[in-house]
């Protein structure tokens, strides 16, 4: 796509004008300001990219906000509503992570323009997530951007974007990320943010065709696992990120419990907190339930239906 800015340079008209009386009918008033028109236009001509290409990447936009740099070959208008979108998201990263970290330079995320052309950024630069998921946080490039491309659903668009972010944004914030699946869980959570509807209605579509993987594997996962096939790493990603789900919202013992702005108690997020500073979380109830009482997590897990 050519991304072209036309500009309508609105000082032109009153030069017209200017330029088109004799001289000597122009006051000393209307010379000066003539003069100072003249100044300002040339500023503004130059200053101003009349026609510029954007189709190709080494010319792609580049459009920051507070904390994300979007670049890509889509539009500046683009670029911009997805940066406005991942700010709203990063401010839920440091609610849940109770993290203050603001990074010293814009995060960077690369919208490619088409599949092919994350592929191949993705081959080059270790992208592990490329096989089943639209994004991938690149961690082994030198500016460390999330990688994804270009989807006409703004929706999609903004789930794979803000998947990626998350992993980024933790990594930027504590240094490294929790084990695997934790890491994907509270990435693909932050995803359902932008369509809860959907969230649900796909884990149960996934119950309905027996896709549903036992918890006591599920939080084993490997990497190989996640990314054996799309379907399987698809599958395993909206588990857990119901998973999520369940134990920060719903579940009775392990939800967040606010009164007004003020959290009253916080199990599972306390449990989180703790595993992704490096503290010892051990001594958690929620420690407990993801391991020893994992039978009962499954259990009441399955059986839950309320998620709407």
């Amino acid at each position: 796509m050519l991304g072209v800015v036309r500009t309508t340079l609105l000082l032109a008209p009153l030069l017209g004008l200017l330029a088109s009386a004799k001289p000597e009918s122009l006051s000393a008033y209307d010379r000066a300001l003539g003069r100072a028109v003249d100044r300002s236009q040339q500023k503004l001509e130059s200053g101003v990219e009349l026609a510029a290409d954007h189709s190709t990447w080494e010319n792609a936009w580049r459009v920051s906000s507070k904390r994300f740099t979007i670049r890509t070959t889509e539009s500046r208008y683009f670029g911009a509503a997805l940066a406005a979108d991942l700010e709203s998201m990063y401010t839920r990263f440091q609610e849940l992570t109770g993290s203050r970290y603001e990074p010293t330079e814009p995060l960077e995320v690369f919208v490619m323009l088409d599949l092919p052309a994350y592929n191949a950024f993705g081959n080059d630069h270790g992208a592990e997530h490329s096989s089943f998921y639209g994004s991938f946080f690149a961690a082994q490039h030198p500016e460390r951007p999330v990688a994804t491309y270009y989807s006409e659903n703004p929706t999609l668009m903004r789930m794979w974007a803000t998947h990626s972010a998350g992993h980024q944004f933790v990594v930027a914030a504590f240094g490294s990320e929790p084990p695997l699946p934790l890491a994907e869980g509270l990435a693909t959570y932050w995803t359902f943010f932008w369509d809860w509807n959907w969230a649900v209605d796909e884990f149960e579509r996934l119950e309905a065709a027996g896709s549903i993987v036992p918890l006591q594997r599920l939080l084993a996962s490997d990497l190989d696992e996640f990314a054996s096939s799309p379907e399987k790493g698809h599958a395993r990603l909206v588990q857990l990120g119901m998973l999520f789900a369940y134990l920060l919202t719903f579940r009775e013992d392990t939800r967040t419990v606010t009164k007004g702005i003020r959290v009253i108690e916080a199990p599972f997020r306390d449990y989180l907190r703790d595993v992704l500073a490096g503290r010892d979380a051990s001594g958690h109830a929620v420690h407990s339930l993801l391991t020893s009482d994992l039978e009962t997590l499954q259990r009441d897990f399955v059986a839950f239906d309320a998620w709407r």
